[in-house]
């Protein structure tokens, strides 16, 4: 079983204030703590940031020992465990396994195209966020949707009497 190698915590003193924005927990995989470079099973680093729409900070980095990419679903528990906190976590690719064990755990997985920049994510999610509607929201807006038109078809199917 794959252990946590190292974790690396930042410590400041917390924002206070009555303006105090919502904070997201994002993660991005990466090797060399700049880019998103790495598949969510096999990742040996997650940077960790706290993002609002017009603050970020880096939080934590944690790491892990290389993984070989052998399906074992072993390897996703420590990696899982470490973002218990995150809204989100960027990665080149998850598997479907993962994706759902992210999910279930409230953690929106991100899937790039390719390796991108950690900087500029944080300032697309920072952008988003000050423009009204993150990704997450929307994503959190589908789903309620969805709950409710499940919701309005159940009633449908109820007895009603007068």
């Amino acid at each position: 079983m794959t252990a946590l190698r190292r974790s690396l915590h930042l410590v400041t003193a917390p924002r206070g204030g009555a303006d105090e924005e919502k904070m997201f927990r994002i993660a991005f995989a990466s090797s060399d703590l700049r880019h998103v470079n790495e598949h969510f099973g096999t990742a040996t680093r997650f940077v960790i940031y706290q993002v609002s729409a017009g603050y970020s900070r880096l939080e934590r980095v944690v790491g892990f020992d290389p993984e070989v990419a052998d399906g074992r679903e072993s390897k996703l528990e420590p990696r899982l465990a470490s973002l218990m906190d995150c809204d989100a976590v960027h990665c080149c690719a998850v598997g479907a396994s993962a994706a759902r064990l992210l999910l279930r755990q409230g953690v929106q997985p991100v899937r790039l195209e390719g390796p991108s920049g950690i900087g500029n994510l944080v300032a697309a999610i920072q952008h988003s966020l000050a423009s009204g509607r993150s990704p997450w929201e929307n994503h959190l807006m589908h789903r309620e949707k969805n709950m409710d038109r499940d919701r309005f078809q159940e009633l449908l199917h109820e007895t009603w009497e007068e």
